[in-house]
């Protein structure tokens, strides 16, 4: 009887009381990827407390008594490697070819990007045999390199960049960029070209700037120097900053969009060439012309290439009492010459002409303008005016003596007498800026003579009335 009881309890240990011997039957995928997941079947697996791949801790999950699925870890190295498993009694070793993990890392240097930048390449990649992709389009991409083609990419982000390697293990990464606007500025002169002349006040503007894009900031330099920044798309150096512009001067713009909008900039410039400012000046002219003369010119410069434009305006009894033109054009150390035609008065009275002279280059740049007076005698060498109305007004404010180029006033004096004898002014040499300041209205006797030999020239009276 008490071999019986024995047996019954060895049966029933061995019986229900055992845990179930763990089996591999099977290991797929075979060849499987580090980093990847394995499915074993097999059976006993209800109670598995670890598994181990190529002596690494693997993650897995009892799927049944037959079935688990574990997690080859990504540090496990390429090669035929073991994998166990055990409930903490029993234990079940098989074996499987693990495939090293792909990578497919790559990055850029920035996230950011402008349109106008130079076309970003990676700068790491892990796998040079990868493929590169952009899913929406908007991206152009070198597939091979990766280098972005900014320039004919739209505008916008975040874009998802694509890097792909295939091989046993392929692998997917992803990186992100932004395409920003930037600014196109066309930096012109005011009046076009990239000519000015001396002594002017020149404006520069930044054109074709984009709007729309939030806040524009403009940076002008000269000559590599910063001297104005701000919202404003004109420069004009000489209003600005006190700057004049010199023959060759550099003027470059920078225009910047805001941050918000990437803060992306453009530069143009342009090279300035500034003419010299003419300056001409009469060498030869009649200080006084008879009835029916030509007014002859000769004239200098100092600039190559340089015209005169001249003009008169004559007393009424002048004719033509209006005329214009322009003498040819003279270099520097070369005589020019003018013929204004033939002159005319039409009283027995002198009248005046003022000549005014500009000179003007080639280049369009304006000298300062000149002025002659010149009297018009009729057909006389001499003439006297027989009155002086010293009031201010504007005529005959002084005593008019005009002689002809045939005589020298330098040679001649003149003295003024009372109705009673006495000299009350001498005007030596002779000149026609007296203006009997210091005579009391009335009449007065004068003599002209020449200083050298006292000979004889004119004599009459002047009268002298203020009212």
């Amino acid at each position: 009887m008490k071999n019986y009881t024995l047996l019954a309890v060895l049966l029933l240990i061995l019986g229900g009381g055992l845990q179930a011997q763990i089996n591999i039957s099977s290991l797929n995928p075979d060849p499987v990827c580090a980093g990847s997941d394995l499915n074993v079947s097999g059976s006993g697996f209800s109670n598995l407390t670890s598994v181990v791949v190529g002596g690494i801790p693997a993650n897995f999950v009892i799927n049944s008594a037959n079935s688990v699925t574990l997690t080859v870890s990504s540090q496990v190295a390429a090669g035929t490697r073991a994998v166990t498993l055990t409930d903490g009694i029993t234990v079940a070793t098989d074996s499987v070819l693990v495939n090293a993990q792909g990578d497919a890392y790559f990055s850029y240097p920035e996230l950011n990007y402008c349109k106008n930048s130079a076309n970003p390449i990676p700068d790491t990649i892990s796998n040079i045999l990868g493929t590169f992709s952009e899913n929406t389009g908007s991206v152009f991409l070198n597939t091979v390199t990766g280098e972005i083609d900014l320039a004919s990419s739209l505008v916008g982000g975040p874009f998802l960049i694509n890097h792909t390697v295939g091989g046993p293990c392929p692998a997917t990464y992803q990186t992100q960029v932004n395409i920003y606007l930037a600014p196109e500025p066309v930096l012109e002169l005011q009046g076009g070209g990239t000519e000015i002349c001396e002594g002017t006040n020149p404006v520069f503007v930044a054109q074709n700037v984009m709007t729309g894009v939030g806040n524009t900031d403009f940076f002008w330099y000269v000559n590599g120097i910063l001297l104005k920044s701000g919202s404003e798309n004109q420069f004009s150096p000489l209003s600005d900053v006190g700057l004049t512009i010199q023959n060759g001067d550099v003027i470059k713009v920078n225009a910047q969009f805001s941050p918000i909008w990437g803060g992306c900039s453009e530069v143009d410039s342009m090279t300035i060439t500034v003419w010299p400012e003419p300056a001409a000046w009469i060498t030869s002219y009649p200080h006084s012309l008879q009835n029916g003369d030509d007014l002859e010119v000769e004239y200098s410069v100092d600039v190559n290439n340089t015209n005169l434009n001249w003009m008169y305006f004559g007393t009424q009894n002048v004719t033509p009492n209006t005329q214009n033109g322009q003498a040819g054009s003279i270099n520097f150390g070369q005589t020019g010459y003018l013929n204004t035609g033939s002159i005319n008065l039409n009283e027995l009275y002198p009248g005046f002409i003022i000549f005014s002279f500009t000179p003007v280059t080639d280049q369009g740049c304006v000298g300062e303008t000149d002025t002659l007076s010149i009297p018009i005698l009729p057909n006389q060498d001499l003439f006297v005016s027989e009155l002086i109305t010293p009031n201010g007004d504007g005529f005959n404010d002084t005593w008019m003596v005009i002689l002809s180029d045939a005589l020298n006033p330098t040679d001649y004096t003149a003295k003024i007498y009372a109705e009673n004898g006495s000299l009350v002014q001498e005007i030596s040499p002779l000149h026609a800026y007296w203006g009997a300041e210091n005579l009391a209205d009335g009449s007065y006797r004068y003599v002209i003579s020449r200083l050298a030999d006292g000979d004889l020239l004119a004599k009459g009276r002047v009268y002298v009335r203020r009212k």
